[in-house]
């Protein structure tokens, strides 16, 4: 397995901001939706 160490680092350094909705990835938060609506009308999905 090979694993990167650095970038195991780099999610850890940010990890405690990633589900703030008014943090650094507010913008990745507000596309959720129309991602979501993206999948539902493109894929079928069961349950």
């Amino acid at each position: 397995m090979n694993i990167d160490k650095s970038e195991i680092e780099n999610f850890d350094n940010y990890a405690h901001e990633w589900w703030n909705k008014r943090g650094p990835y507010k913008f990745i938060h507000l596309l959720t939706p129309l991602r979501l609506k993206y999948i539902s009308n493109n894929l079928k999905l069961k349950g």
